[in-house]
């Protein structure tokens, strides 16, 4: 559970683990080949070594049976002497059971350990043919006693009777060298087909890989970077109302939960920003009203400030007129002045004759 969490928390940590996936896939398939090419060529050296050791039976056993025949030209050549005939027939009896003895075991061999059982038939037949060639043999060695040791007697009595057993173990040393050409083509074409599989299985492997791959990719990586940039688009066109979904806790998922977080406080301040809004508007609306009725009233005082114009307009004439009249007082009274000044000054000269009058008479008295 904890390898999983280190794993899911972090990006680098998923593709890293997807590759490591991918690796141990590409690993076990080349481990599957280099294992099915080991077990081939052990399956293959096994085949050759059975066959070449059969095979080199069977030359062995050619090789007893050409003593075996050469021993009984040794009676017929050497086997006046009682003594000298007894060895060589002792010599060919003990060949003789070699030879059934190593051909029933090659027989066995064939049917048992190679599953042919064509080669066993013939070899099943060459110990019948070779023990009545030693029957013949027998009877031949009788003969050649009995007709004081006439070797053209004898040896037309087994004239022959050696030509079938060869025949059959020459074409059981055919048979075996063609098998052994066969298995090795058998291995050749298997080891090829291997080679085949060896690249057909790396490819899937690799396939499936990259497969994985970019499936993991998509669903751990772009998918949630897809829908986080849907819904910071969202969130940049004023739609607070779509909630941010944290998915997991790589960095993607912090970069998400920051924008959840993000969102949930822009959704907060543009909660206040309505409410500011909406008091502002309502504000603005009163203001409308109030300013409406400011135009009103400055629409009444404009008319009746037409009016107090009219009436400056009247009192401006009237002024004028008046400024006029004052301007013909101001100068009838400057007339005036200068009249009162002359009577002023003859005033002041009739004071003086008066009070020098008054001096004279006080003098007078």
């Amino acid at each position: 559970m904890f390898k999983f969490h280190f794993i899911c928390k972090s990006v680098r940590n998923k593709l890293l683990f997807i590759a490591g996936i991918g690796a141990a896939l590409l690993l076990t398939a080349v481990i599957w080949a280099l294992n099915a090419g080991w077990s081939h060529a052990e399956h293959v050296d096994h085949i050759i070594d059975q066959d070449l050791r059969t095979k080199s039976e069977m030359h062995e056993l050619a090789t007893l049976y050409a003593t075996e025949i050469h021993a009984w030209k040794n009676i017929l050549i050497r086997g006046s002497q009682d003594d000298v005939r007894n060895k060589y027939w002792s010599n060919v009896e003990s060949i003789h059971h070699k030879v059934q003895e190593e051909a029933g075991r090659i027989r066995d061999e064939l049917m048992n350990v190679h599953e042919d059982p064509e080669a066993a038939a013939i070899m099943k037949e060459f110990i019948n043919q070779h023990q009545a060639m030693f029957d013949t043999y027998k009877k031949g060695l009788q003969v050649y006693v009995e007709s004081d040791f006439d070797v053209a007697r004898a040896d037309k009595l087994v004239e022959g009777v050696d030509k079938k057993p060869n025949e059959l173990l020459q074409q059981m040393i055919h048979i075996m060298d063609t098998d052994a050409t066969r298995v090795l083509q058998e291995a050749r074409n298997d080891f090829v087909f291997d080679q085949k599989m060896t690249v057909v299985y790396i490819a899937l492997a690799m396939l499936i890989s990259f497969t994985l791959f970019l499936f993991m990719i998509q669903k751990t990586v772009i998918l949630p970077t897809r829908r986080l940039m849907k819904d910071l688009a969202l969130m940049a066109s004023g739609d607070f109302t779509h909630k941010i979904v944290v998915e997991s806790g790589d960095e993607i998922g912090q970069l998400s939960a920051s924008g959840a977080k993000l969102q949930e406080d822009m959704g907060s301040i543009v909660k206040l920003i309505n409410e500011s809004v909406f008091r502002v508007s309502a504000s603005a609306e009163e203001m409308a009203h109030i300013t409406e009725q400011s135009n009103q009233a400055m629409m009444s005082q404009r008319n009746e400030t037409d009016q107090v114009a009219t009436a400056m307009n009247e009192m401006t004439a009237t002024v004028h007129e008046v400024a006029q009249n004052a301007q013909l007082a101001a100068g009838s009274a400057h007339q005036a002045n200068n009249e009162v000044n002359t009577g002023q000054a003859v005033v002041n000269d009739a004071i003086r004759a008066i009070a020098s009058l008054i001096q004279k008479a006080e003098r007078a008295a």
